[in-house]
């Protein structure tokens, strides 16, 4: 349920699912990932999107990884489709 002014509600329902994979690669210090989004929503508003997914994780050293993460996505809201690409980039040190 969701606010769509003062005093007045709505319903949106959704479903989603995500699908993803990894492999390992030079013994577990790169592990690639790659998986696929889609949801579906109905309610206020006729929704639905797809997203594609890609990235890496490299184990540098013990307590150091970098971590990289780019994203496809198509929406469709209420008939318009619009697609964009989401990339990023971190660097994580465990201490």
């Amino acid at each position: 349920e969701l606010s769509t002014g003062p005093g007045t509600r709505g319903n949106q329902n959704f479903l989603t699912t995500n699908f993803l994979a990894q492999y390992p690669f030079l013994g577990n210090k790169i592990l690639a990932r790659g998986g696929l989004s889609l949801a579906s929503g109905s309610g206020m508003v006729e929704t639905s999107w797809v997203g594609l997914k890609s990235g890496l994780r490299w184990k540098i050293f013990d307590d150091l990884g970098l971590n990289t993460h780019v994203e496809f996505r198509s929406k469709e809201t209420a008939g318009v489709t619009k697609s964009s690409v989401i990339a990023r980039f971190n660097l994580e040190y465990s201490f």
